[in-house]
């Protein structure tokens, strides 16, 4: 009977091929409008962190040219900075279309109360305003829910019924919160028709970039890209992620990396593209033929026909490369051939199986038996068939794995 001897392992220079593979998603229903109806004055004026009700302001507001004064100091929920806000929001609702109209209900001070009976004494001959706003919610802690994109003012049309402008400025203060003195202003508002803008509505499990501002059509908006993650990261290879919003547009998304910090003579990956719409997705894109002990340096691209948006530049290491092992049970008789197991290679990668008769031979001695690629979990499995011999009273075998 033939002995088996031992079987070690061994690793070389070498060039590898790893299958590039990537998951497109699609996007998910958008909701058909954003409704704020309730939300907590007492809050708005007096915020106290043990309660967690929804909370909102009116920061700007221009009326024709005649802008109201940012004269009510409040707390911002989020960074628990003073605000200067032109109003605090009871509520605020709005179909979610991008010719629909908004609805505002605010609590203005007795010198904006005065300003807007001013204005509401003339014949309105036009109607624009210039508006920003932002409300927060609450879930584990507060966050910006829907405000116009980086907080910039929109340019919006009041609204008529009729020929009366829909705008209502109470005479009366409010009897609820006295201090300060506060009164009801009351408005709604279309989008303009020349101006596009961008509103943001952020649930605790989405976030959906919307275009406001054109009568009965869907605008595409530039697109938004946050959140770059490397994962599944290898010797040879990783998965890069970034959340991206197509802005309503179908939109193509890529990664530039390579190993220069400012992304010099870098690479473009494989391009994943998003249908037009207006809710976050997670984009998965696989490179390889990467270097191991490496730092590798990404940016997202996200490119629709509004134009191109690029996120910051992150950086990730690829591992060393493992070295294969031969299992506990690595060996095992088949009749005359040989089945040799073994785990804790590097997936995709090739390896050879060397024999000698002689354990003091040089490597360099031994002949290559066979050869394949470790699988996916870094596994091999290989039949040497007629490989047991009574001839040949031992036999050595050496797994040797390549690498660069």
């Amino acid at each position: 009977m033939q002995q088996v001897g031992n079987v070690a392992a061994r690793n070389e220079p070498f060039t590898w091929v790893i299958c590039v593979f990537f998951l497109l998603l699609t996007t998910t229903a958008r909701p058909a409008a954003v409704n704020f109806t309730n939300l907590d004055a007492h809050q708005g004026f007096n915020f106290n962190g043990t309660v967690h009700t929804n909370v909102g302001f009116i920061t700007a507001l221009t009326i024709n040219s005649t802008a109201l004064s940012a004269d009510l100091i409040v707390e911002n929920p989020v960074s628990h900075a003073n605000m200067h806000v032109v109003g605090i929001l009871d509520s605020e609702s709005w179909d979610g279309t991008v010719a629909g109209t908004m609805q505002f209900h605010a609590r203005v001070s007795t010198a904006n109360k005065s300003t807007v009976t001013s204005i509401l004494q003339n014949t309105l001959s036009t109607l624009n305003m210039q508006l920003n706003y932002e409300i927060f919610s609450y879930s584990n802690s507060y966050f910006e829910s829907f405000s116009p994109l980086n907080n910039q003012p929109i340019a919006v049309v009041l609204q008529k019924n009729g020929t009366q402008p829909e705008i209502s400025m109470a005479g009366t203060p409010n009897s609820d919160i006295t201090s300060p003195q506060n009164y009801e202003l009351g408005f709604t508002n279309g989008p303009s028709a020349t101006v596009v803008d961008t509103l943001v509505y952020v649930t605790p499990s989405n976030r959906i970039v919307k275009a406001y501002g054109v009568f009965g059509s869907v605008v595409t908006v530039l697109p938004a890209v946050s959140g770059a993650t490397a994962t599944q990261i290898t010797a040879t290879g990783a998965t890069l992620q970034e959340t991206v919003n197509p802005g309503e547009g179908t939109t193509a998304v890529s990664f530039n990396y390579g190993t220069s910090p400012t992304l010099v003579g870098s690479t473009a990956s494989t391009t994943n593209t998003l249908g037009a719409g207006a809710n976050d997705d997670l984009v998965d894109i696989t490179v390889s033929n990467l270097t191991p002990q490496t730092t590798y340096y990404y940016q997202a691209v996200a490119v629709n026909s509004a134009g191109t948006t690029t996120d910051t530049i992150n950086s990730f290491v690829t591992t060393a490369v493992s070295v294969p092992g031969i299992t506990g049970a690595a060996l095992a008789l088949d009749g005359t051939d040989l089945v040799i197991a073994g785990t804790n290679g590097t997936p995709g990668l090739s390896y050879y199986v060397l024999s000698t008769t002689n354990l003091l031979a040089p490597i360099s001695g031994w002949t290559p038996v066979a050869t394949n690629q470790f699988d996916g979990g870094g596994n091999f499995n290989l039949t040497l068939t007629n490989a047991v011999q009574a001839a040949i009273p031992q036999q050595l075998y050496l797994i040797e794995s390549l690498t660069n």
